[in-house]
C-alpha cells in the first residue's frame, strides 16, 4: 500500500500567520503477492496485481477498487484523529476540524478479492503505517483499521470496505506525507 498525504496552508486572518489545513488525503493501494509453503495468500501494495496457487485451488486474489478519502482538515494546537468510517462517515477530535470543502472527497477505501467459489479466507491489516514527511522526520500514523469482509468468497469474490484513523500532531507541517505497508488475504 502506497500512502500520500498533502498538508496545505490557508490563511484564515490576514494579520495573523498562516493556519495548516490537511487537503484531501487519497491513499493509493494496488497488489503485490507473497506465498509460504503451508499457505495461499496476496498482499496490497503498489501498482502491481497478485495472485498464488495452492493444489486444487484457483489463486487469491486482492485489488483496491477504491482509494481512502479523509477530506479537508484544519489542524490545531493539539494532536487530533480523522476517521473515516467503513461506511465513510468522517469524525474528528482533538485539534482536528473538518471542512466541508467543495471537491473534498471522504470515502472508506473498497476492496475486492477473488478466489475459489464458497472458500473461507482471512484478511490481515497492520497494526499501524507511519507516513513520513518528505524531506523531514515528522510523521503522522494511520491506524485502527475496521474491515466488513464476511470472509468468504460466495461465487468466488467478496467486495468490502475498510475505514481507518488518521493521527495528526500538534500544528502538522504542511507537505507530502508517505507510507507502505501490505494488506494481506490468505485461505483458511
Amino acid at each position: 500500500m502506497d500512502i500520500r498525504v498533502t498538508m496545505k496552508k490557508y490563511l484564515t486572518d490576514p494579520i495573523r500567520s498562516c493556519t495548516m489545513v490537511l487537503a484531501i488525503v487519497l491513499f493509493g493501494l494496488g497488489v503485490f503477492y507473497t506465498s509460504t509453503a503451508s499457505a495461499q495468500s496476496a498482499s496490497s501494495a503498489p501498482n502491481l496485481s497478485a495472485s498464488t496457487t495452492t493444489s486444487g485451488k484457483k489463486p487469491l486474489v486482492i485489488n483496491k477498487t477504491r482509494d481512502w478519502g479523509f477530506g479537508v482538515n484544519f489542524t490545531g494546537a493539539t494532536r487530533g484523529t480523522v476517521t473515516v468510517s467503513p461506511t465513510g462517515v468522517r469524525t474528528t477530535s482533538g485539534g482536528v476540524t473538518p471542512l466541508n470543502t467543495v471537491g473534498s472527497t471522504i470515502n472508506s477505501a473498497l476492496f475486492t478479492v477473488t478466489g475459489e467459489p464458497n472458500s473461507i479466507y482471512s484478511v490481515t491489516f497492520p497494526s499501524s503505517i507511519t507516513l513520513t514527511r518528505t524531506g523531514s522526520t515528522e510523521q503522522m500514523t494511520l491506524t485502527n483499521f475496521v474491515c466488513t469482509a464476511t470472509g468468504v468468497l460466495s461465487k468466488g469474490t467478496e467486495t468490502f470496505t475498510v475505514g481507518a484513523t488518521m493521527t495528526i500532531g500538534p500544528n502538522q507541517r504542511t507537505g507530502d506525507y508517505s507510507g507502505n505497508t501490505y494488506v494481506t488475504v490468505t485461505y483458511n
